[in-house]
């Protein structure tokens, strides 16, 4: 199989992370298009509030849940160094889901929480987090395409981190939300996000062998 690792595939690679973020950048963008002001604004901030509170609810739930699956994806292609074409049809499809996000995110902003658009909604998070999990198994451990110091070890520890985080977090905070209101709901995913960022951002520390005796 092919792979994009001479000096001047390099720039494939490049080429591949600035298409991802730029489907990132416009479903952020989608995301808050559906934000309008009311029609008939009384000048107050109840007037203004209240209409679209639960749209407001939504667009930050699903901002951070997409600045998440973005923090995940810089976290696995930090460590890559060679793609091949099953890693560019696996980061396709990834941003496939990326960009159904603002439509997800109008359904439940527009109809409250029925259960088939919670389970749209819940669905569309398990997806994109065991697509991008998927994605580093496979740069990881089949395509072998990942820098060589990682160790078995954090190759499992970043596989389980980058597929149940996002999604726990996103449904930990639907629940939230349901049960408890907005803020507890807005603090649990900013605090959470806040969190997710600090580990994904500490680099993987290769074990110094030990010194001959």
């Amino acid at each position: 199989m092919k792979e994009h690792d001479t000096p001047e595939k390099n720039y494939d690679l490049e080429r591949l992370l600035f298409f991802s973020d730029g489907v990132f950048a416009i479903a952020i963008t989608l995301l808050v298009i559906e934000m309008r002001p009311p029609e008939h604004w009384d000048g107050t901030w109840n007037g203004l509030l209240t209409p679209i509170l639960a749209k407001l609810i939504f667009y930050i739930i699903s901002f951070f849940s997409l600045g998440l699956f973005w923090m995940a994806h810089r976290f696995i292609f930090r460590y890559t160094q060679k793609f091949d074409e099953v890693t560019a049809f696996l980061n396709l499809i990834f941003l496939c889901l990326i960009g159904l996000m603002p439509f997800v995110n109008a359904m439940a902003s527009e109809h409250g929480m029925p259960s088939v658009v919670l389970q749209m909604y819940l669905g569309e998070m398990a997806a994109v987090s065991l697509t991008g999990g998927l994605i580093w198994f496979y740069i990881a451990f089949v395509g072998r395409l990942a820098d060589p110091r990682l160790t078995n070890g954090f190759k499992w520890y970043a596989t389980a981190r980058l597929t149940l985080t996002p999604l726990l977090i996103a449904g930990g905070s639907l629940w939230i939300g349901l049960q408890s209101g907005i803020l507890p709901s807005i603090a649990f995913l900013i605090v959470a996000f806040f969190v997710t960022n600090r580990l994904h951002l500490q680099p993987f520390k290769p074990e110094k062998a030990n010194p001959a005796v």
